[in-house]
This record gives structure tokens, C-alpha cells and sequence, in this order.
């Protein structure tokens, strides 16, 4: 099936279509919530300590829920799941609004909201990526991330826009309550046009044991497989060790656009556009090529060794018309690198332990998160923006060589699952674990 006709398939589909309106309908609730959040704040307050409280609350929420929102996806009807993450989700919004509209701002309690929809969110991001697989065939599942990936990412720069649009015009309580409205859309999505299953493995809930205790077996289980299946293990210590050069560099985008390539906001938001629209084409066009059958070649050249020599160029040539052509590229290898290590994740990993090993990766994300910051803003001060990028790009780029001699990531294909049982549960039904 060709690429155009495998898309126009999907689009065709009913469950895909839930499936894209509920991840659209939380990717525009997120990202308006997220800027109204900070706006809200700090014109109720004027401090940024305030502002400051809100946001490490809502960091700690997601660091301790992360990795048994994996638990529970694997334990419980995913459908179901997702359903409940967009019901906390709105319902904390809808009280946020409730407190915009009645001035009646308490630092206290807006930040219990903030922690709830943070956690919350774990759920939906855990659940989302574990579901998919069962929702379209799997010669179609690449296709089906371009176009989830694509959609989310226009929308999110819509979104953003259509926040400051509510702050200006209309105040934050109305974007609070449209955000609101768009989660509740997505939970009749999930609900109507999304099937409900069976939970995720024979062994599923108390079969596994109640409480932390089980949660904490299902963890350690999942661990323990990751770390026998060489490939993947590797292939994932390799997008934390990418994402965090990536971050220590990008996250002062802005610094390096203004101070080290002397260019103004105007030309901040046409690279960012280009950036943004780089990646929607590479993440459509994995479903084109035959990018899966040497899954671990592609990541470790595109987000590794491609992704650091385009870096290395930024701090080597800081000319505007370099600038954007190289992270239009950029984007392009990022979207295309990105859509297949997420497909080939969810091809590898058996369905019964989706939840987890998404967890894992997202709370290993997390962690390296703040760090990456930090090195960036450290290096920054030492010894400059466009130094540091020459730094970073050079670190990625031998990093990419260094995962690329090792034999088990570079021959990883991502259509092939790893079908060794799992301690403690049945064997997957199906040689692509679904």
C-alpha cells in the first residue's frame, strides 16, 4: 500500500479518527493551559518565585507519577484510561477557570490543580502511545504516527497563538474554560469512537499483585526485560543521552538566534516555523520508505550523528540564511528519526508491558531534562552561545559514533519484536505482540 493510500486508509478509519480528535483536543487544552497557567499567575501575584512554586510543583508531580501511570496502563483498560485522564484533566481546568472568573486566586489550591492535571497527564501520554498499536494494522502504524505527530505539532503552534489571543481579548478564564471544552471533547472522542479492551495482559491487575507493591514487581519486571533485550535497552539509552545534548543547546534557541546569529524576533519565528514544519514533513514521510527494517541505523544517524553535525554547523556558521535552511533540516531528520523510533518501540515492546517501558523512557526523559538545562546555561556563561553550540554538536556527533559501533542497536529492526516471555505472564498472542 503506498503511502498516500495507506493515509487516506487511516483517515478513513473510525478509531483512528477518535484516536487523532482526542490527541488534537489534548495537545490545544495543554498548551493553552500551559501559557494561561503562567499568565495567571503571575498577574495575580507579580512574583516570579510564585510562578517559580507552580512549575517545580507541577515537575514533582510528573517525576512521582510517571512511572505507575506505566503501571496502571498495563494493569487496566487503556480506553478507559485515557478516558479518566481527560475527565481529571478537564475538571481541574473547569476549576481553574471557576477561580479566574471569581478573582479568588489561592496559590495553595491552584497549585494542588496544577499537580492533579501534571499527574494526570502521565496517564494520557503513557496510555496514548501503548494504545495505538491495537487501534490500526501494523503496516499502517508508521503512517498513523506521521499523522498524529504532524497534527499535534501544528496544532500545538496554533494553539499557543490562539492562548495569547484569549489572555488579550477575552482573559485567561476564557481560555481556561475553552481548554476545559477541549478536554471534555476529547474525553466523548475516546469514548464514542475509540473501542474499550480487554486490559493489556493475561496477567493483568490484581493478578499481579494490589498496591504499590504490585506496581513496584510490574516495574522491576519491565526493567528486567528492557535491560535483556539488548537492542532496544540500547536504543533507548540513546535517546536519553541524544535528548539531553539536544536540550543543553536548544533551550537557548532564543540566545543563540539573538546574540550569536544578531537577528531579531521576526527571524526567531520564521525558524522556529521552518524547525516546526521540518518535522511534520519527516515524520510523514517514514510511512514512504522502508525506514523500520533498519530502525536502529536510521535513529542513531538522524538523531545522533546528522542531528550533531547540523548543530556543529549553527556554531560554526551563524549566518541567518544557514540558520534557516540547516534547522528546517533539522527538524525534517528529528520528525523522520522520531516517528521511527516511537513505531518501532511500540512494534518491539509486547503489548502487556506498553505502559511501562513508556513510562521508563518518560520519566528517563524527565530526568535529564533539568540537568541538560543547567549544563546549557553553565556553558553559556563560560564560554558562549555559539561556542557551546560548536560543543554540543561535536558531543552528539561522537556520541552517534559511539552507539553506532555497537552491533545490537545498529541492526535493530523495528518490525520484529522481541518475543521472549516476560517473567510472571503468558507469552504474547501474536508474533507482533498485539
Amino acid at each position: 500500500m503506498s503511502g498516500a493510500t495507506s493515509r487516506r486508509a487511516l483517515l478513513r478509519r473510525r478509531t483512528f479518527l477518535g484516536y487523532l480528535g482526542q490527541s488534537v483536543g489534548s495537545r490545544t487544552a495543554g498548551t493553552v493551559v500551559g501559557l494561561c497557567l503562567v499568565w495567571f499567575v503571575y498577574a495575580a501575584t507579580g512574583s516570579a518565585v510564585a510562578v517559580g512554586i507552580v512549575a517545580v510543583a507541577q515537575s514533582i508531580a510528573t517525576l512521582i507519577a510517571t512511572l505507575p501511570a506505566g503501571s496502571i496502563v498495563d494493569r487496566y483498560d487503556r480506553r478507559t484510561i485515557l478516558v479518566l485522564a481527560h475527565a481529571v484533566r478537564g475538571l481541574g481546568v473547569a476549576l481553574l477557570a471557576v477561580l479566574a472568573i471569581l478573582s479568588g486566586f489561592q496559590l495553595g489550591g491552584l497549585v494542588l490543580l496544577a499537580v492533579a492535571i501534571s499527574a494526570s497527564t502521565e496517564l494520557f501520554r503513557s496510555s496514548t502511545h501503548a494504545l495505538l498499536p491495537d487501534l490500526v494494522p501494523g503496516e499502517q502504524l508508521p503512517d498513523a504516527n506521521g499523522i498524529d505527530r504532524a497534527a499535534t505539532s501544528i496544532v500545538g503552534a496554533l494553539a499557543s497563538a490562539l492562548a495569547g489571543a484569549f489572555i488579550l481579548a477575552l482573559g485567561v478564564a476564557a481560555g481556561f474554560t475553552f481548554a476545559a471544552a477541549a478536554y471534555l471533547f476529547a474525553m466523548a472522542l475516546s469514548i464514542l469512537w475509540i473501542p474499550r479492551g480487554a486490559p493489556a495482559g493475561p496477567a493483568a491487575g490484581a493478578a499481579r499483585g494490589p498496591g504499590l507493591a504490585g506496581m513496584v514487581r510490574d516495574l522491576r519486571t519491565a526493567g528486567r526485560w528492557l535491560i535483556g533485550s539488548t537492542g532496544l535497552f540500547q536504543l533507548s539509552l540513546s535517546a536519553t543521552v541524544f535528548n539531553f545534548l539536544v536540550t543543553a543547546s536548544f533551550s537557548y534557541l532564543v540566545v543563540y538566534v539573538v546574540s550569536g546569529a544578531r537577528a531579531g524576533p521576526l527571524f526567531f519565528g520564521i525558524v522556529l516555523a521552518g524547525l516546526a514544519a521540518g518535522d511534520v514533513l519527516g515524520s510523514l514521510a517514514v510511512g514512504r520508505v522502508r525506514a523500520l527494517r533498519s530502525a536502529g541505523k536510521v535513529w542513531v544517524l538522524g538523531a545522533g550523528l546528522a542531528a550533531g553535525v547540523l548543530i556543529l554547523g549553527l556554531g560554526l556558521r551563524p549566518a541567518p540564511a544557514f540558520i534557516a535552511v540547516d534547522l528546517a533540516l533539522f527538524g525534517g531528520i528529528s520528525g523522520f528519526a522520531g516517528n521511527v523510533w516511537l513505531t518501532s518501540a511500540q512494534n518491539l515492546v509486547p503489548r502487556e508491558m506498553r505502559g511501562r517501558y513508556f513510562a521508563i523512557d518518560g520519566w528517563l526523559s524527565f530526568v535529564s531534562g533539568p540537568p541538560a538545562i543547567a549544563v546549557g546555561a553553565l556553558l553559556i556563561a563560560r564560554i558562549g552561545v555559539v561556542p557551546e553550540f560548536v560543543l554540543v554538536g561535536a558531543l552528539l556527533v561522537v556520541a552517534g559514533a559511539g552507539f553506532y559501533a555497537l552491533p545490537k542497536l545498529r541492526d535493530l529492526d523495528g518490525r520484529s519484536p522481541d518475543v521472549r516471555p516476560i517473567p510472571g505472564s503468558a507469552p504474547t498472542g501474536s508474533p507482533d505482540g498485539r
